[in-house]
């Protein structure tokens, strides 16, 4: 099989024209500029705290200070930047969130909240709707792309996405935000952080209430009819507590709390009464461990997730069923990890552990009534070595056995190379990854419609690659980089001919290139650029996969023109791409340019005032097609610390 790429002309000589610029702008000016910083430690791609320049994965990490310097309201705002990922959602805030990594699928990326497994049991096919969680308490997102099943088992094969809690420290303090803007939108925190003596906590509450937009298209209403707003409310709660108990042993507490409300209009028509609520909560108790002047450290993990949502639409003029819909869905899992990693010398880490994890589902789906679980046991095992502190190599595997489909095993092989003379970095990786069913594909049914699940089925299997390469130039003034990727995924669950069952029928490949460079020509001026160039094939039809962009662009530019006065412009360029039209056929949902632009000022050290303008040229588009996305917003908020 050729690895031959045919990246089109025009959109790729447009990144190398607009790289160029940036790197000959930040090569001239850089004499005065100072470095530009990577995150040095990451903990999702190995599962322990590793520098990210041994690391052979392709990472991106958005932590607090870019957080609050973006102003992002969630975290499905967070990761729409982000690249090698294409993100959708169907309206405006609270609405159904869908992730692509790498142009894999919407369930094929695994999600963490502070080191959980939060993937909904209770869904049809395991997404995570990333829409319902706020970024206030949130202290990073790291987003690992490529397949990453040898350490944490099922879903991981586009990536995985850790949300990682704020964790308390200093001095104790009170943190108050508040902010409003358009479309009758309102938020608000308030958190208690910091530490005493052997004791640390971060609590806090967040709320966020905005009367929306009506998300059907004018083009798709009745000839006459109104647009109908669709409200969304979120009340969330968040702790970390944490106590060194003695000197060796530190136990912590990690819970969110979740409360949702949102209307929302079935694709493709206005519905002024469909609504959904949804309780979730995430939680974890984590207890560490270090022996052996702290060369070998046992983390033992017990954690909860459950989420319970309920959708309702009863007849009315626009959507005259004669019988009320009501979906009623609960997911339950429950956790326990234990982990070692072990400092055998200076060179060589090992880390190895087990899992196990049980999943319920239950569900009253218009009466019908569904309660199934499934139980899954893992052990994993992973190799670091260093060599003359240039070569980085680290192997995986692992052995995971389903109480449905029974033992899977999965493996991954990376390297990382270092020239310290020229600061340049090489790296590589390879491994296989698996999706396993979901309790709803195994046994789900809708009678009315003739259909049930199967519990015959197998899961979905990928085999992914990249290789690329990172440069730094002027003592890390300038940064860029560049990594190929690829994926063939098969045994993917679909509809069998009659639609009355699901089974393992369909292959699919994704392929592209990961681009960017970051420059900080002056001390009060940092910029970065981030292109992502993918392509997708389902094998049995020839088609591109739906709703994944050929190219993203994403830029960012940030000031700091004045002391205390902050100021940063982004933007994204989504290229058009196949969607699923309302008029059901399929077709091409064409290209939108969205900006934004923020502003801060800091008053004091405890009190700021910021704004911003989300899209700030008012593009009109849809993504996905037939939900449109808001127009030019505003909004204004002070933070106040004391």
């Amino acid at each position: 099989m050729s690895l031959a790429v045919p990246i089109p002309p025009r959109p790729f000589r447009a990144f190398l024209l607009s790289t160029s610029f940036v790197l000959v702008s930040g090569a001239a000016l850089a004499q005065q500029s100072a470095a530009v910083t990577l995150p040095e430690t990451v903990v999702t791609a190995t599962r322990d705290e590793e520098k990210t320049e041994r690391l052979a994965n392709s990472i991106t990490v958005v932590d607090r200070p870019e957080i609050e310097r973006r102003q992002y309201k969630t975290v499905q705002d967070i990761l729409a930047d982000a690249p090698g990922l294409a993100t959708h959602r169907t309206g405006i805030y609270g609405k159904d969130s869908s992730l692509f990594i790498r142009g894999t699928n919407a369930n094929h990326t695994l999600v963490l909240v502070d080191g959980m497994r939060a993937n909904d049991p209770g869904s049809a096919n395991g997404t995570f709707n990333f829409s319902h969680i706020l970024a206030d308490m949130v202290e990073r997102v790291e987003i690992v792309r490529g397949p990453l099943s040898t350490l944490y088992g099922s879903d991981a094969l586009g990536g995985v996405v850790n949300i990682i809690t704020r964790k308390g420290s200093g001095k104790p303090s009170v943190v108050l935000n508040a902010e409003g803007g358009s479309f009758n939108s309102f938020a608000g925190s308030a958190a208690v952080q910091g530490a005493v003596d052997r004791f640390n906590f971060n609590v806090g509450l967040a709320g966020f209430t905005s009367d929306g937009i009506s998300v059907t298209p004018k083009s798709q209403r009745t000839p006459g009819m109104a647009g109908e707003d669709d409200p969304y409310r979120n009340f969330t709660v968040n702790a970390r507590l944490g106590m060194e108990v003695t000197d060796n042993f530190e136990l912590s507490l990690f819970g969110r709390y979740i409360r949702t409300r949102s209307e929302y209009d079935n694709w493709p028509i206005e519905d002024p009464n469909q609504r959904e609520k949804s309780e979730q909560f995430y939680g974890r108790a984590l207890g560490e461990l270090l022996l052996l002047d702290g060369r070998w450290k046992q983390t033992f993990g017990l954690g909860y997730v459950h989420v319970d949502r309920r959708d309702l639409d009863e007849p009315d003029s626009i959507t005259p069923f004669p019988f009320t819909l009501d979906s009623h869905r609960v997911g339950k899992r429950l956790k326990a990890d234990w982990q070692n990693d072990v400092q055998v010398s200076d060179s060589w880490k090992v880390t190895f552990g087990v899992e196990g994890e049980k999943e319920w589902y239950d569900s009253n789906v218009d009466g019908v009534k569904i309660d199934a679980d499934a139980t899954t046991l893992g052990a994993f095992l992973q190799n670091r070595m260093t060599i003359l502190d240039r070569v980085f190599l680290t192997l995986a595997a692992r052995i995971d056995h389903h109480s449905e489909f029974g033992a899977h095993p999965t493996f991954s092989a990376g390297i990382a190379y270092l020239h310290r003379e020229t600061d340049t970095k090489l790296k590589a990786s390879v491994g296989t990854a698996y999706k396993a069913p979901t309790l709803d594909q195994l046994y789900g049914a809708i009678p009315a419609f003739g259909f049930s699940g199967n519990p015959n089925l197998d899961p979905e299997k990928s085999l992914g690659f990249d290789i690329g390469f990172e440069q730094a130039l002027f003592d890390g003034k300038v940064r860029f980089g560049s990594t190929y990727f690829r994926n063939w995924i098969r045994d993917l669950i679909d509809f069998d001919l009659t639609f009355s069952t699901l089974i393992n029928i369909d292959k699919a490949r994704s392929w592209g290139l990961e681009s960017f460079i970051a420059i900080q020509p002056l001390p009060w001026l940092t910029a970065r650029l981030d292109h992502t160039w993918i392509r997708t094939e389902d094998r049995a039809t020839g088609m591109q996969l739906a709703r994944r962009p050929k190219h993203k662009i994403t830029g960012a530019i940030d000031i700091t023109p004045v002391e205390r006065l902050t100021l940063g412009f982004s933007v994204t360029w989504n290229d058009d791409r196949t969607d699923f039209l309302p008029s059901f056929a399929t077709g091409i949902n064409p290209s939108y340019t969205v900006a934004r632009f923020t502003a801060s000022y800091q008053v004091t050290e405890q009190l700021q005032f910021y704004g911003r303008l989300e899209n700030a040229f008012d593009e009109k588009y849809t993504d996905p097609a037939g939900f449109a996305q808001p127009g030019i917003a505003a909004y204004v908020g002070t933070r106040v610390k004391f």
